[in-house]
């Protein structure tokens, strides 16, 4: 339940603090070679 405190800090804690949302298409999610290079793209770690 995204209403629960604990759950919504571990979404807003990073992002306070300088992280970042990498929103990633289903087609892309489904390639692992397209993954694999928006992964390496964004920098995610």
């Amino acid at each position: 339940n995204p209403a629960f405190d604990a759950s919504t800090l571990d979404v807003w804690a990073p992002l306070l603090n300088g992280g970042c949302v990498v929103v990633i298409e289903q087609n892309d999610l489904l390639s692992p070679l397209n993954f694999q290079r928006l992964l390496l793209e964004q920098s995610v770690t």
